[in-house]
């Protein structure tokens, strides 16, 4: 029997990891609308932000992961906005 708890921590971490590709298309599009990634340090953050997460083997490390995407989350939409886009808004999730 499967424990419960784990299933609940690699939907979690395959959740995120939906995100992370979500922000690296979002990236891509504001990239190619003008927005400047000097030396693709977005781009360089998501994919660590890929590692860090399959490599992660439980919630601290995931909430890491998460805070940091969502920073840049922020940054993308805060640029997004400035440009008179809509935003993407993610739905993260809950880390216990």
């Amino acid at each position: 029997m499967k424990d419960p708890e784990k299933v609940q921590f690699l939907e979690a971490r395959e959740e995120t990891l939906e995100n992370i590709d979500l922000l690296k298309e979002t990236l891509e599009t504001c990239v190619d609308a003008g927005m400047l990634d000097p030396g693709e340090a977005f781009h360089n953050q998501l994919l660590d932000l890929v590692d860090e997460t399959v490599i992660a083997k439980g919630y601290p490390e995931l909430a890491e992961v998460i805070s940091q995407a969502r920073t840049i989350e922020t940054d993308l939409e805060g640029w997004l906005a400035s440009r008179g886009s809509s935003t993407i808004g993610l739905s993260w999730p809950k880390i216990k």
